[in-house]
């Protein structure tokens, strides 16, 4: 599809004015704390609208049209609701701890509880969970199915732009970005919705003409299937982004207050792109739409026949710049792990301002250079949202709620955890992708031991991985106790 001359012109005014804010705030960026968590001064606005934006990228918005597309309603109340109850926890649980203690990072959090060894473990899954691979791939999709370029010369397009923002502004330009671009998707898909309501089908005749199975709130997962999502939807616990917000906020009220405007805003969302995945699959069987459709296009297919000109432009626009949002969000997260975690700690008399900013920059272009060599191995967004989120939730979750929940958690207890769910997540990966079989109807790898009956879903790896943490966990505990 290529767009009219107005959505273009439209496109390319935002991406300019996005440049702009960048140079702009480089004037004001004079510490490593500037560039890195804006000067710790976000307040509850800038700290809702960037939450929203960052953490409602393309992942999320593709994933969940996708994903309701292909099961219905049940995207809802097995893959969102679940994260909105972890989202609160992050609120009334995190939050008020982490204030608490004098950190600035996730590595830096994991060295206060279990000492400087388990510092290295808690960098690289921090590192790897942060590059943005999901929305440079997003960023191709966009560009292929919009202006017809090839999806790698898009993403590299893409990623550029967003690179050239962050290496001059920091978090700073990102946040001030933020709220625009989310206020620009939300008039958009809710201009897209009403006009599928009015144009297409209402709600109310969609639950007469559809499947049964697309309104049933499990669908037609099967119990292991829910269990796996609702573990994955602990990710806000360990989510970097969520933890680089709180360090960069004026207060734990701020981040509380913004936490809570922020799940109402993203339940009305999820809504929003969930009805229209459902208008999607509608419209394909009446014929509207080609039956041969990319799933994971379906948000884009579904708006562009939806949206006149001048919105669609907009709609374009707000999808480019979330990309870039998170693009440059994690690309920085990455960078900063890398540099301030361990370089900067590592270095005997440290780093100055100046080499931390220089370095963390180069960092974010390696970052960036990274997501692009490994964004194209996945065909689903989903499928890497789920092994990125897999990998995270497996390292980081035991070790970080035990820190919170326990006065002395040891020291091995905390480095073996980390270490044993990072490369048992991995392996386990790596398994189902050479020894695993590809299932079309599940639309998953499966691994199989018929010996035993036992056929484990790549979704399924965290029933291993985050057992193997928490005995990890345990062992060094036992360790620890016997050591004092």
């Amino acid at each position: 599809m290529i767009i009219s001359s107005l959505d273009t012109f439209i496109v390319g005014f935002y991406i300019a004015g996005m440049l702009l804010i960048g140079i702009y705030v480089s004037r004001h960026v004079k510490n490593f704390i500037d560039f890195a968590l804006a000067g710790r001064l976000l307040s509850t606005p800038l700290l809702a609208g960037t939450l929203v934006s960052t953490y409602y990228g393309l992942d999320v918005t593709f994933g969940s049209s996708e994903t309701a597309y292909l099961e219905g309603v049940s995207t809802f109340f097995v893959y969102s609701l679940p994260f909105y109850l972890c989202y609160l926890g992050v609120a009334f649980f995190i939050v008020p701890r982490l204030f608490k203690l004098k950190v600035t990072s996730i590595p830096e959090t994991i060295s206060h509880f279990y000492g400087s060894a388990a510092r290295i473990p808690a960098i690289l899954a921090t590192i790897f969970y942060s590059l943005p691979i999901i929305s440079v791939a997003g960023l191709g999709l966009l560009g292929h199915f919009f202006f017809g370029l090839d999806p790698l010369l898009a993403a590299c397009l893409g990623a550029a732009i967003a690179a050239f923002y962050t290496l001059f502004g920091g978090l700073l330009a990102d946040v001030l970005t933020d709220s625009v671009q989310f206020f620009i998707m939300c008039v958009t898909l809710s201009s897209a919705a009403f006009f599928a309501m009015t144009e297409i089908v209402p709600p109310s005749q969609l639950r007469i003409l559809m499947a049964p199975d697309i309104f049933k709130p499990l669908g037609t997962l099967s119990p292991a299937d829910i269990i796996t999502y609702s573990v994955i939807a602990l990710t806000p616990l360990v989510e970097p982004a969520f933890y680089q917000r709180i360090f960069a906020s004026r207060s734990a009220q701020s981040v509380t207050r913004a936490l809570l405007i922020s799940t109402l805003i993203w339940m009305a969302f999820d809504w929003l792109v969930i009805y229209l995945g459902i208008v999607g699959k509608y419209m394909v069987t009446k014929g509207t739409l080609s039956t041969n459709l990319d799933a994971s296009e379906i948000i884009l297919h579904v708006t562009a026949y939806l949206l006149p000109s001048g919105l669609l432009g907009l709609f374009i626009a707000g999808c480019i710049a979330t990309a870039m949002s998170t693009v440059d969000s994690y690309s920085l997260i990455s960078a900063s792990s890398l540099v301030y975690d361990g370089l900067h700690y590592y270095t005997k008399n440290g780093l100055t301002d100046r080499q931390l900013i220089l370095y963390t920059r180069i960092g974010i272009a390696i970052s960036i250079a990274l997501s692009l060599l490994i964004s194209f191995r996945f065909e689903r967004i989903r499928d890497a949202w789920i092994f990125m989120a897999s990998i995270l939730v497996s390292s980081l979750l035991v070790p970080l709620m035990a820190g919170f929940l326990l006065k002395h958690p040891g020291k091995r207890s905390g480095t073996y955890s980390i270490w044993a769910g990072f490369f048992s997540a991995a392996l386990m990966f790596v398994s189902f992708e050479t020894m695993g079989s590809y299932e079309p109807n599940l639309e998953t790898q499966i691994l199989s031991f018929s010996e035993y009956g036992l056929h484990l879903h790549r979704e399924h790896l965290l029933f291993v991985a985050v057992p193997i943490s928490l005995a990890a966990f345990i062992f060094g505990y036992i360790q620890d106790m016997r050591k004092k």
